[in-house]
């Protein structure tokens, strides 16, 4: 390896034979109170970093559902924010690479009835992810018994995922509140992670 010689002396090591006096990096007393005052008015500025790869990861497919955080309102922050804890426990089985939209709605379902009674957001998970209950309207028999046959596979297939998660997360979605605030605040401020649970008890069906 070829040795680089530094062109600021100011970078050299001092020693007895060479002493160099550089001024050029010395700061007046109003950029110093300037630096000082940033410190204290922005403290977790000198300590921000980027965002981890699950974190990005996990952003990316929530970005790819907007639609559906926008038409069922139920879904708030603390269960996008239980959603993410599920998948970080997950590790290393399941890598960011592998964040899926299947398993975003896996995740939202265990956090959904973790925390809530009713039944109104995992009914607009499920009409998203696996569609609207076949009508019979305008059909002969046999073409919607096919079509109920189908819905019905889609909806084994994904509730078999749920419960595989399930299990991945040994039978525990408990998240504590605090924890559920620590997610938060490696989020962006933006709406979609910030968002309030609504009261209405009413799904946009898709």
């Amino acid at each position: 390896m070829l040795a680089v010689k530094p062109s600021n002396p100011a970078i050299l090591p001092k020693t007895k034979d060479t002493v160099v006096k550089d001024k050029s990096f010395k700061r007046s007393s109003g950029e110093k109170r300037k630096s000082i005052k940033y410190i204290f008015t922005h403290p977790l500025s000198i300590f921000t970093k980027k965002n981890d790869v699950r974190v990005d990861a996990f952003m990316n497919v929530v970005a790819q559902h907007r639609d559906f955080f926008h038409k069922v309102p139920q879904i708030d922050c603390h269960l996008v924010a239980m959603a993410f804890d599920y998948l970080q426990r997950t590790k290393p089985s399941i890598a960011p690479s592998q964040y899926s939209s299947n398993l975003l709605f896996c995740c939202l379902y265990l956090a959904w009835e973790t925390e809530e009674d009713s039944t109104v957001g995992v009914e607009g998970i499920v009409y998203y992810v696996v569609g609207k209950y076949p009508s019979s309207r305008d059909k002969d028999a046999l073409t919607r018994k096919y079509e109920v046959f189908e819905w019905k596979k889609r909806l084994r297939q994904f509730h078999a995922g749920k419960d595989l998660l399930w299990k991945a997360l040994d039978f525990n979605t408990y998240v504590h509140h605090d924890h559920v605030n620590s997610i938060l605040s490696m989020f962006p401020d933006e709406d979609l992670y910030r968002r309030q649970r609504q009261d209405s008890e009413l799904v946009k069906y898709f």
